[in-house]
């Protein structure tokens, strides 16, 4: 199901990105040879935000063996991006995630057992801050009223690996950490990975895809309070094993954002028992992420014999949204989104240009104006290694 009812009164004005391809693509973060690679990858994919003057992009860089962490800016009037700065000290870093937050933006990365965030704005970098400690193996961030860094993450305990809710308050350019909380039950819960995180409607959201039944469920949890959250609610519709279905339901890879009036919207990769993998569904939640409602296809029916992979998701609060990610339905990979247009999403949007550098790993972000922003990974034309691509549009 495609036709999206719940969100009658979220219908946008306007289009997204109209004729993406004819916007200019801009090389961001330029190839450095053919040992150097790059990731964007993080849970729930910040990897791109902006500000009212600045869109900022982070992104992991490994090289010999080891990880980096680092960003760069570009002025919304300019055609360039900066020249990248490290976030990460000596220890090897990884899975690096941005929001704007405060006066301009808040990153977070994993550093050895330490998740680490700093304040960033394009003249200054404010001081690195530990917010919590462990195992972490995976990161998604937020901000609550421009005050307040969320992070969810998921730590591996032996053989389990729980979700963590973890709060840093914003005083100036530093950060003062809180202490973290587990989101769910830990017996009943055992399987956590894949966290993402915001607030809505005065309420702490914070979802995770957890095997802990054997099989891949989507799961959120809300609360006014951390610690005091309600009972985990299963986001996805449960598909039984059948001859249409194949071997059932499975969910994974979940994205969030908030939209108008404080509706969230949350997608995924759901496979559906589908024989040709992974596509892309989503759903809404009015009241905070205490009840969610039917679970609607995004991507179209062109991509059905191919697989979605790496899905990226922006609204803002106008009441757009975007849901991109990359396929190969044409044999080649190409970047693909789709918009929500009155009561329905669009048949999928071409954002990528036609050719052979493999564009992959899309991330999008609204920004104040209502522009959207999209980077991802290609090829470098010259063959240099691989670089990363902007692509902006209104």
């Amino acid at each position: 199901m495609r036709a999206a009812g719940l969100l009658l009164v979220l219908a946008c004005a306007g289009s997204v990105l109209a004729g993406p391809r004819n916007s200019e693509l801009i090389t961001a973060v330029p190839a450095a040879g053919k040992t150097v690679f790059y990731q964007i990858d993080s849970a729930g994919r910040h990897n791109i935000a902006a500000s009212a003057t600045h869109i900022a992009l982070v992104w992991e860089t490994v090289a010999g063996g080891s990880g980096s962490t680092s960003i760069a800016f570009k002025a919304h009037a300019e055609k360039t991006f900066s020249s990248p700065q490290q976030l990460s000290e000596s220890a090897d870093a990884f899975s690096p995630s941005i929001t704007p937050c405060g006066n301009g933006f808040v990153v977070a990365w994993i550093a050895g057992k330490q998740l680490r965030a700093r304040t960033a704005r394009a003249d200054a970098l404010g001081p690195v801050a530990t917010i919590a400690e462990g195992d972490i193996a995976e990161i998604s961030v937020g901000c609550r009223e421009d005050r307040e860094l969320l992070v969810a993450w998921a730590g591996n305990a032996g053989r389990n690996s729980h979700v963590y809710l973890a709060r840093a308050d914003l005083d100036g350019d530093r950060l003062q950490p809180r202490v973290s909380v587990a989101v769910a039950p830990k017996d009943k819960f055992h399987s956590q990975s894949n966290p993402g995180v915001t607030f809505a409607k005065g309420r702490y959201i914070v979802s995770w895809h957890d095997r802990s039944t054997g099989t891949n469920l989507l799961y959120a949890v809300s609360g006014a309070e951390p610690g005091a959250f309600e009972a985990p609610v299963q986001i996805n519709e449960w598909i039984q094993k059948s001859d249409e279905w194949g071997k059932g339901s499975s969910a994974i890879r979940n994205v969030l954002s908030v939209t108008r009036d404080g509706w969230v919207t949350i997608a995924w990769l759901d496979k559906r028992g589908s024989r040709s993998g992974y596509k892309v569904y989503a759903t809404f939640s009015a009241d905070g992420g205490l009840k969610w409602g039917e679970n609607y296809r995004v991507s179209d029916d062109f991509s059905d014999d191919i697989p979605q992979w790496s899905l990226s998701l922006t609204a803002d609060k106008k009441g757009k949204a975007v849901a991109a990610w990359m396929d190969s339905r044409y044999d080649e990979n190409a970047i693909w989104m789709a918009r929500l247009h009155g009561i329905s999403w669009s048949d999928d949007i071409g954002i990528s240009d036609e050719g052979e550098y493999r564009p992959r790993s899309p991330a999008v972000c609204f920004g104040p104006d209502g522009t959207l922003h999209a980077v991802w990974i290609e090829d470098d034309p010259q063959g240099e290694g691989m670089r990363i691509v902007y692509r902006g549009g209104s």
